[in-house]
């Protein structure tokens, strides 16, 4: 019985380099989508949006769920 050996680490690395950039850009894509969807429900720019802090924005969302 033989155990085969593995390929290097480059070798797997680069079998997956497409598909990896391929689910960060899709992920980026999906977050970015979601500061905008965000940023619109707050009446902010996203830059603005990016700006705040996490207790802000949750103050703010607070806020807008309660006035609807």
């Amino acid at each position: 019985m033989s155990i085969e050996k593995p390929g290097s680490l480059s070798d797997f690395s680069a079998s997956y380099e497409g598909e990896t950039e391929d689910i960060l850009k899709s992920y980026d894509d999906h977050l970015a989508g979601y500061r905008l969807s965000v940023a619109q429900k707050l009446g902010v720019s996203a830059v603005d949006l990016h700006e705040m802090s996490l207790d802000v924005i949750g103050e703010r969302l607070e806020q807008t769920n309660e006035a609807a």
